[in-house]
This record gives structure tokens, sequence and C-alpha cells, in this order.
């Protein structure tokens, strides 16, 4: 672990020099904006969508589908002409209680479709005018048919999962008998397609993504590449002349050779790229994508094609960096580009950057964030939430300071006051949620945020047989001191730290003294602080139905208090965020920038997200909804309960808890690892909780001045 310490810190110290310098960003290797999306009526009375093929020598697409409106959950296949201008259902008849698991169609308009009915499949080839051709069964005790593909020749491929050993097969049908592949060891399959004579599928083995070819003939597997640059699951589909597309919530990408090229970007289409359920290449290289992302529920598809370099007109581009694709972001990017003509967002997604090799993989992401600062080649703005480095790069006079931007009374001044540093605002939280320690008064008593101190005179006081709190042992007592103190150890405005303080002492001490007594049954866990088993709750609250259902479920409508992480200054609960906007000093897009963060912290926006919002009007319109909220049944075990809405006291005292916070989550990777290695050395035996704490505070110390 210690060279991947060495490498992080000469990263630093080439980054303090080079954020503040003015350099001129690179252009971002993304796709140009040729492309358009268009939604279109399909006439199809579908709302889900399994399986698409489109049949180029008719110019015609297959599609099997479903209504979840309907109560039947009727299952369809379409036959329908490329601009849903005639469309014909030909389902054929089913067995009773048959359902559909695949279909596809071949180039001859012939039609294989594999039903499941209780312990057998049934492969079944119908003809263009839905007459019967041939007809199999597949025993299913033990195997899991996900894909199948039909080719030209007649012949069917197939993958089918094995529940014993969770090995897969490739099952071949000529029309005569079925073959069988040797064992092949993927953790799952994630697509298969079809050029040509061949199968191509992409799966999961080893923790990484493949694509392979499998040799029809041997059923073995050839021609193997890693997907190692696309960020999230890809998913094949085929062009008319057998050219190979990948897609993935991002967008569109052409695979041919060794190579990868970058087609379209689906938020750049204004499409939201998380609710497509398959795409399909049409005539001329354009393509149908298909979603259920509707008001109504049902299919929502966008015909996506090339425009003429000539009618295209000048588009202003900014970009926005992201640690891991977040759908609720991909969202608004889409809405936003959907409603802007002159300025567009695209997202850089850094987690394919993730590096498997580092101990933490997510530690890629964040040095290649570096590089690209040190480079001059950043986005505009970032989501700096998930990033390892978020802290570190505040000081390193990288971002802009967002009160030059924002009416300061709008949000809750407690907010603002945490994500300070020396008192500029470099970046701002849409949402919060509060992490925070809870117990019984009858056993904590009345006072909130307490000190070390008296959480260890607090456990000593407990009855005899109260454990802590929910599986606690040595290594989770101190992780959990650990979780809710580096911001108390850790002054990055003075680059300072003091780990080596009497309460970290404290902490090592009294993790020390902890056994792992065994996982407690599900019962015993619900129901622990109703039956005085724990002494102490860890809880994060994400609303204020949370609050509520905390004491009325948790813990029965008895008196709590919030006790919180317990630190030297007794600062107690954690604010914490997943979504944290900063502008980069680099961007010469500020104004673009800040119009399209301001979409996230309108009163409206506000209150429609699911923690509680930054917004001070919005939150107290949170709390009165939560005051109205009807039907709040809740199951305690098997036992139904009302436990009615929120109360005007609850209201009052838990407005008050918020506005009284004042620590939010220092989460600096580099220093949690530094902490955790050291730490493990202790509970070994190999080390002294005084050396310990020493020896982290020269890592730590070392580490935040470079």
């Amino acid at each position: 672990m210690k060279w991947v310490f060495a490498f992080v810190t000469t990263i630093y110290l080439i980054l303090s020099v080079s954020c503040s310098e003015k350099n001129n960003p690179e252009s971002v290797p993304i796709s140009d904006n040729t492309f358009s999306a268009k939604e279109i009526n399909t006439n199809l009375d579908i709302s889900y969508i399994s399986d698409v093929r489109y049949i180029p020598e008719n110019n015609r697409l297959y599609i099997h589908g479903r209504n979840n409106r309907n109560p039947d959950k009727k299952e369809y296949i379409f036959s329908t002409s490329a601009d849903f201008t005639d469309v014909m259902e030909i389902t054929p008849e089913l067995e009773s209680n048959s359902k559909i698991s695949c279909f596809d169609a071949n180039r001859n308009g012939n039609i294989a479709i594999l039903t499941e009915n209780t312990d057998k499949y049934r492969l079944s080839v119908y003809d263009e005018n839905r007459t019967l051709k041939n007809s199999t069964e597949i025993e299913s005790d033990d195997i899991l048919i996900q894909n199948l593909i039909f080719f030209d020749n007649g012949n069917i491929l197939m993958t089918a999962q094995n529940y014993n050993d969770n090995t897969y097969n490739i099952l071949m049908y000529n029309g005569n008998e079925i073959r069988k592949s040797e064992d092949m060891n993927f953790s799952w399959i994630e697509s298969t397609e079809k050029t040509g004579n061949s199968l191509i599928i992409t799966y999961y083995a080893d923790n990484n993504e493949y694509i392979s070819t499998i040799d029809i003939d041997s059923m073995t597997i050839k021609n193997t590449e890693k997907l190692e640059l696309l960020g999230n699951i890809s998913r094949l589909t085929t062009g008319c002349n057998d050219e190979l597309y990948i897609y993935t919530d991002d967008g569109i990408f052409e695979k041919s050779d060794n190579n990868i090229t970058d087609i379209c970007r689906f938020s750049d289409l204004g499409i939201d790229g998380s609710y497509i359920e398959y795409l399909v290449s049409v005539s001329d290289g354009d393509f149908i994508v298909f979603g259920n992302d509707s008001a109504d529920g049902m299919l929502e598809t966008f015909y996506i094609s090339e425009n003429n370099l000539s009618d295209l007109k000048e588009i202003k581009y900014i970009t926005l960096g992201v640690a891991y694709t977040d759908s609720f972001i991909s969202s608004e990017v889409a809405e936003y580009n959907k409603n802007s003509a002159d300025c567009k967002v695209r997202i850089i997604d850094y987690s394919k950057y993730n590096d498997k090799s580092l101990d933490v993989s997510e530690l890629g992401a964040s040095l290649q964030l570096n590089m690209d600062i040190i480079s001059g080649n950043v986005p505009d703005m970032l989501i700096i939430s998930g990033f390892t480095n978020a802290d570190n790069l505040k000081q390193k006079d990288c971002f802009v300071n967002l009160y030059d931007y924002i009416v300061k009374d709008d949000f809750l001044p407690n907010i603002l006051k945490m994500n300070e540093t020396d008192g500029n605002l470099y970046a701002l939280p849409v949402s919060f949620y509060i992490d925070t320690i809870a117990g019984k008064s009858e056993y904590v008593g009345n006072k909130e945020n307490w000190t070390i101190d008296e959480l260890i005179s607090a456990y000593n006081n407990a009855p005899q047989d109260m454990e802590l709190m929910e599986n606690a042992d040595k290594k989770s007592v101190i992780e959990n001191l650990l979780y809710g103190n580096l911001g108390s150890f850790v002054d990055y405005n003075n680059q300072s730290c003091n780990f080596n303080s009497p309460d970290m002492i404290k902490f090592l001490k009294f993790g020390d003294t902890f056994e792992y007594i065994g996982q407690k049954d599900i019962n015993e866990q619900f129901f622990g602080m109703i039956n005085d088993k724990f002494l102490l709750k860890k809880t994060s609250i994400h609303s204020f139905e949370d609050f509520h259902e905390l004491q009325a479920v948790v813990f029965n409508n008895e008196d709590i208090t919030f006790v919180g992480y317990p630190s030297e200054a007794g600062s107690g609960a954690i604010f914490n965020n997943d979504i944290s906007f900063s502008i980069f000093q680099q961007s010469e897009n500020k104004a673009e920038c800040m119009d399209f963060i301001r979409i996230f912290f309108t009163e409206d926006k506000q209150c429609s997200i699911d923690d509680f919002p930054v917004n001070k009007k919005a939150l107290y319109k949170k709390a009165d909804l939560a005051m109205k909220k009807d039907n709040n049944d809740i199951y305690i075990g098997d036992i139904k309960k009302d436990i009615g809405s929120m109360s005007e006291t609850e209201k009052s005292r838990y407005i008050e808890y918020i506005c009284n916070i004042d620590k939010s989550l220092v989460y600096d990777l580099q220093i949690y690892l530094i902490c955790m290695e050291e730490i493990s050395l202790f509970l070994s035996g190999d080390s002294t909780p005084e050396n310990t704490a020493e020896v982290i505070q020269n890592r730590v110390n070392i580490y935040i001045n470079e």
C-alpha cells in the first residue's frame, strides 16, 4: 500500500503549483454534435421491451414486449415498419401458462420463440406467416436460458446459466437436435449479438467486462478483449451491414477491430440514457432508442439521425466531471439539453479510470482528475462528491468562490459554513442527509453530542448484558469513531492534524476492549433497541419521515437522545451529501456553468428531491408535508402499525437539531487508508495505542502538507 501513498503524494506535490496557473484547456475527446433525436409515436401497446430485431431486407422491426398496465400483463410480438405506420401483432398461440422468455428474427423473416412453462422450455420456429416450422423441448430444472440468437442459416444459439455451479454454456439448435458447449466460467453474460455468422457476447469474469466472439462450429471463445473505457454496462446491437455497436447509459460506440469509436452521447440529444431499454441500428446508420421514462408509464421512443453539417448551428458545450454516473444527474442533464438550444452540458465520467490494481480502485478516478488539472484539460465544473481527494482539491485554489454567484440568505447558514474553505465556498451541496447515533434517554440521558469520555462512561454504566451497538467488535468500533472524527483531527486550512491527541488514543484503547459476539438474527437486529439489547443505534436520516420513523418504530415512541459521533469538541451529528457542485477556476464558461447549477437550487426542485434540501424555504415546506402525511403504515415484524404523522413538537425539535449541526463529513480516502493500515497493525498486537497515534500523525502530516 505504501507505494500507492508515495505515488499520490507525488501527484499532489505537482498539483500544488498547477491549480492556480491559467492553462488553455484542451478539448475533451468526445463526439461532435452531428446527431439529433426526435421523439416518435410507435402505436405499440407496450410499456416494457424485452427484445428488438431490425431486418433491413424488408425494413421491418420485430419487437417483443408487454404492457405492465394490463391486468394479465399480456405479452406481445409485433412486426412493424421502421416508421411505425404499419404495425401488426404476430404473437403466436402459446401453450397454457407459458410465457415468452426470449425471441429473435432472422433476415428471412422467420422468428424463433423460447417459451417457459413450469419445468421446461419450448423452442419454436415460425415462418413469416406464423406457421410453425419446428419445435423442441429443453428441460429447465437446473438452467436459466437468458439470450437467443437466430441466424440466417436456421441455426439458433442460446446462452444458459447453470444453477448448480453458476457456470454458463452455449446451446445450439440446428432444427433437429441441441448441442451443448463446455462450461464457461462467467460471472454473468450481459449481452449477445450476431454479425454475419458469428456470435458476439459481452460478459463479466474476474471482476472485469469482456467482449468475445464465439466460434460457431466449436462453440468456444476466441478474440477476447477487455471493455475498460466505457464506464458502465455495455450492450450490443448490429447495423444493416453487420457493423457492431456498443451502447451504454452514456451513448453509442462503434466497435471495429481493436478500436471503439464514440458515435454520440444520449445526454447531448436530450435523452436520459439510464432509462434506455433497447437500441437498434436502422437504415443509413440511424438508430431507434426505446425507453420507459414517459409520464404515462408507456414506451418512449426516439429516432436518432445524423445531421448535415451545413444544418448545424453553433452550440456551446460545457463539461461536467463526475466520479460515477448518477441517474439523477444524467436525467437533469438530458432535460437541460432538451430545452437549451445554444448551450449544452456534456458529462465526463471519471469512473472509467478506476483502477483495480490499486488498493482502492476509486483512486484511479482521482488520479486522472489530478493529471487533467495539471495539464489544463479539466472539465468546466465538477460534482466533487465521490472524488477521494475532494477536500485536498479545495486547498489548491482549483475552484471559484460560489459566494459570488448565489444569494446566501436562500440557504441554511450552517450548510454554507460547513462547506467553506478559508471563508470561500468552493463546493455547494444539492441536498444532505444526517449521520448520527441515538439511544434511549433512559440509558444515555438527555445530553446530545457526546465526547469520547461521555461515551465510555455511558457504556460502563449500562446494564451488564447490554451491548454497545449492533455487531460491535474492535475494528468496527474504531472505524465508527474515526468516521465521525476525521474532520476533528484534520485542519486543512492550517495544514495541520492532531491524530496523536488524547482522544485518538482513547478511541484505540476503547475499541480494543471489544470482541466479536456474532451476527444477530433479523428479529434481534430489528427489535434490538426496543428490547434493550443495544445501548446505541447508528443511523442515517434522509428526511423528516425518517426522523419520525426512527422514534416511532425503532424506539417504539420512547424518548430518544441524539448523542452523535463522540468527538473532542462534542460536535455530534454529521452532514453528508451525494452531490456537491464546484466550478473550476480554469473554466472559461463560469456563467453558463452557474446557469445550469442553479436549476438544482430552485425551491420547486429542492422540494422534489429525496434528501433534506439546502434551500431554507424548501426545508420548511418538506417539514410541513411530513406533518400531513396520511396512511403511514409500517410493518414491525409481522404486525402492521399506523405510526401517524410527524407532530408539531417533533418538527420543531428536528429543525432545531438540523440547524445546529456544525460538522460535515470529511472523508479523505488517503487519510482513511493511512489510519486503517496503522490501526490494523495495532489490532494485531504489533503496536501500542500511543505509537499508532504518533505514526498516523506523522504520515498524515506529510500528506496534507504536500
